[in-house]
């Protein structure tokens, strides 16, 4: 039987994995008992930091696999590939975000008294 040894990072990772799911446990708890939109904004953030630590956790294991057939160099450049996945989610995240908002405050909007004219002298598809 191989036993496979821990790295501290992988160690690390895991440990921040832990304490971040318990914070989000407890903050999503008390949004329930509070109903309060600060709580609920931070369980939502702590949610993001754990599928961001999540992410890392598996970066940290995979570069920590030695060079292969398919892998010259090591893999290294997981770490680095998670990092750009992680800008990607803030990047999506803060779009919905602002997204959802301006689709929001344009709802409160009664229609321009121009718009029939304006949709009449736009151009057609092609």
């Amino acid at each position: 039987m191989v036993t496979q040894r821990v790295r501290p990072a992988e160690r690390a990772a895991l440990v921040a994995l832990a304490i971040t799911l318990a914070l989000t446990i407890a903050k999503v708890a008390a949004w329930a008992s509070t109903d309060s939109l600060a709580v609920l904004s931070q369980a939502v953030d702590s949610a993001l930091d754990l599928v961001a630590l999540a992410l890392v956790f598996f970066a940290v294991r995979v570069a920590g696999k030695p060079a292969d057939e398919q892998h010259h160099y090591g893999h290294r450049k997981a770490e680095n590939l998670v990092a750009f996945t992680q800008t990607l989610l803030l990047a999506v995240v803060v779009g919905v975000w602002r997204s959802r908002r301006r689709v929001a405050s344009r709802a409160d909007r009664s229609p321009s008294p121009h718009l029939p004219m304006r949709l009449a002298c736009s151009p057609s598809p092609q």
